[in-house]
This record gives structure tokens, sequence and C-alpha cells, in this order.
């Protein structure tokens, strides 16, 4: 099988992200930030590393993206198709990866309207209509799966959205401050440029200045989803990806303002940063025996697939997850229940490979003329 195929999806939509960034950029000020705004989203570490991921989250990130450029361009222009294209887009970053979908480019449209309707005028952008259609378009799928496993009605709303962001029941909560952490380390290298933004920005609303409209635009973008995403009781890094866009044109803007913006600088940072992550790409082989449990295992599956009894053997995955391991190997596998995503009810040959503990697995493999496994190293002394 062609790993890279499988993560191509990713690495597309971040291309098509930073050529977002640009355009958003362009649209909330001039082609000149638009221009710095996609090279600092192309250069920063966070973007680089996760449009490398096979996870849907660039994909989403990069619709938010794209219905905030068309904000702004319908803010510029009163185009009524831009403002349309604002909701389609958040209907398609939700039904790609949920309600962050819908969370950034309402608080970019909030914000936005209230600084527009503070210096006298109307933005006009189309709520009801919109958000018929973004609905539409988000919930689409979900319906349709719904429809066909009513059985997934109590997992999408209850697992998905509620619990997901009120409860700590999916292992990965966090203290509210996390994200406090990842940010800066997610933008990194412009983290240290972003010190004067985040000065400038608290100076301004110390002193209760007036925000412009693209300043209240990025403002809401970034600090309304961060506090959303603070107090959910689910956390982890790539969550701020969608922050990634506006981030950068608000740096973007706060370095060509400020007295001493040097390009060349900038144009240095940037190409430095690319290499170092090109330079840790290429390193990434190296990386492989420290990584642990997110280790590839391309490498185990290639020995079991050498081996002369491996089209007559079974294969299992024993507190583990099974999906890199089943990829490579092209075949099913066993799998213990405790690392297995079961949504809906298991048909009798799934049934079959799925077993309610280490114990389970291990006598079921021992039956077995030939098997071949993957587990963690605690788990084969205590249990096999």
């Amino acid at each position: 099988p062609y790993d890279w195929a499988a993560r191509l999806p990713a690495t597309l939509a971040a291309l098509a992200l930073i050529a977002a960034t640009v355009w958003l950029g362009r649209e909330l000020y001039d082609h000149r930030s638009g221009k710095l705004a996609g090279l600092i989203a192309a250069s920063t570490l966070g973007v680089y590393l996760i449009g490398h991921l096979l996870t849907p989250d660039m994909l989403m990130a990069m619709w938010i993206t794209v219905a905030l450029a068309a904000l702004a361009r319908f803010h510029r222009t009163r185009a009524l198709g831009y403002g349309y294209l604002v909701f389609a887009a958040a209907g398609l970053a939700f039904m790609t990866k949920g309600p962050m979908g819908f969370v950034v480019p309402a608080a970019a449209g909030i914000g936005l309207t209230i600084a527009v309707r503070k210096s006298g005028g109307r933005l006009g952008l189309p709520w009801v209509t919109g958000g018929i259609l973004a609905f539409a378009i988000g919930l689409s799928w979900f319906l349709a799966v719904a429809a066909k496993f009513p059985e997934l009605q109590g997992y999408f709303l209850g697992d998905e959205l509620v619990k997901r962001f009120a409860s700590k029941s999916h292992g990965r909560s966090r203290l509210f401050w996390f994200f406090l952490i990842i940010l800066p380390l997610f933008m990194l290298p412009w983290s240290a440029l972003a010190i004067g933004l985040v000065r400038r920005t608290w100076r301004t609303l110390r002193a209760r200045q007036r925000l412009s409209p693209p300043q209240a635009f990025l403002f809401a973008a970034v600090a309304i989803p961060f506090l959303v995403l603070s107090s959910s009781g689910s956390k982890l890094p790539t969550y701020v990806l969608p922050l990634a866009g506006p981030l950068a044109v608000a740096i973007a803007r706060h370095l060509l303002t400020s007295p001493g913006y040097s390009p060349a600088r900038v144009r240095k940072l940037a190409i430095g940063s690319l290499c170092l992550c090109l330079l840790a790409a290429m390193s990434a082989g190296f990386a492989q025996p420290y990584l642990g449990r997110q280790a590839s295992v391309k490498e185990l599956a290639a020995i079991a697939r050498a081996r002369p009894d491996f089209d007559r053997a079974e294969l299992f995955a024993c507190n583990v997850r099974a999906k890199g391991w089943e990829f490579y190997l092209g075949r099913l596998v066993h799998a213990s229940q405790a690392e297995s995503d079961i949504v809906l009810p298991l048909r009798p040959d799934q049934q079959e490979r799925m077993h309610k503990g280490t114990r389970a697995l291990e006598q079921a493999m021992r039956d077995k003329p030939v098997a071949y496994g993957i587990m963690r190293t605690e788990t084969h002394a205590k249990s096999f």
C-alpha cells in the first residue's frame, strides 16, 4: 500500500489553507498583507506537521479559512454570493469534523457585525438563509448515516457533541490553560514576533479604543474559539489548527505596521523555519524508536509479511490501535475490545475477531496454528 496516498488529502488541504490565508489577508487589508500571511502560514510548525498527518483536522481548518476569506470578501464587496459561500464552507467544515466548523466563522461574523454597526454601517450577512444552508450541508452526511443506522443518533449527539465538550469521558481532558502552551508552540517560529501583537491588542482593549472591522474580525475569530476550546472537556494539540489562518494574518499585519519591520529578516526567518521542518521530515526515521505507541508499524508489518506462513497465519493487535497494522498488512486482524472504537453492533464475522480483554485474546491466539501480532512489551511480559 502507498501510505503517501492516504496522507495526500491532508497535504493538499494544507496548501489550500495557505492559499485561503493569502486570500483572507488580501481581503481584510491588501496584497502585501496577504502574501506575508501566506508565508507565515506556510512556515508555521503546526501547519507543517499536521499537513503530514492522517487526520481530518487540516481539511476542516481549510474550509474554515475559506469561510473566513469569503466573509472578508463579502464585507468588502457586499456580493451576496460570497455571503452564501461563507455558510457553505462552514457547513463543509462541520461535516468534516464537527462544531468548530461553525464556531470560528460565526465568531468572526459576530465580531465583524458589531464593529461595522459601531462604525455606523450594516454588514448585511444573510444569517437566516445562510444558516439554513450551512446546517443543510453540515448535517446532510450525519442524517443520511443516522437514517441507515438509527443507533448512531445517540452516538453523534451524545458522545461526539455533548460528552466531548462537557465531560472527560473521551480521556483527553487537560487543564484550562493547556492551549496557552500549545498555541505558541504551534505557531513557532512566529510566536516570538506575536508577543508585540498581544501587547498592542491588550493596550487597545485596556484603553477601550474601538477596534476597526478587520481587527474585530481577527480578534473574534481567534479569541472566542480559543475560549471555547479551553472550556472543552476534550483537548488535543491539533484542535488549534483552525486559528492558524486568522493568526497568520494578524501577525503579518502587526509586522507590516511595526516601525522596525524588515522584509529581508522576515524572509530569512521563514526560509529558516521551512529548512528546519524539511530537515525534521528527512530525519523522521531516526525518531521512530522513541515514538513508542505513536511509531509507525510499517517495518513490523513487513517482517510479518515476509514470513513463509503469513498467508495462513492469524493476525492480531493487543491493547494497541490496529489501524496502521491492518493497513500495511492488507488483512483483517483480531483485536482487544478496549482499544477498538465500536459504535455499531458487530457482525458475526467481526465478533469472532473482537476479544473482551488481553487474556481472552491471548487464549484465542494460543489455539491457532500460527499467529503474528503487535503489543506493548509490558503486555507481552504480563499476559503472553
